[in-house]
């Protein structure tokens, strides 16, 4: 991945070691899904997937 690592601090926990990878969008996306679309995913080098935003601008973060 070409992304610089960056910081995120999720509920007083920092992770230091964070991808932000903007994702494209679904050009057929299921009509019937709860959730539309992932628009940007936040992925942690040592705890894999911590986040991620909708293509509808919600934040969905791990919960502790």
């Amino acid at each position: 991945y070409s992304e610089p690592l960056m910081s995120l601090t999720i509920n007083s926990q920092i992770f230091t070691n964070v991808r932000k990878i903007t994702l494209p969008i679904n050009q057929f996306p299921n009509p019937n899904a709860t959730l539309k679309g992932i628009a940007i995913l936040y992925f942690d080098q040592n705890k894999g997937v911590i986040g991620f935003d909708d293509i509808q601008n919600n934040e969905w973060r791990l919960q502790n």
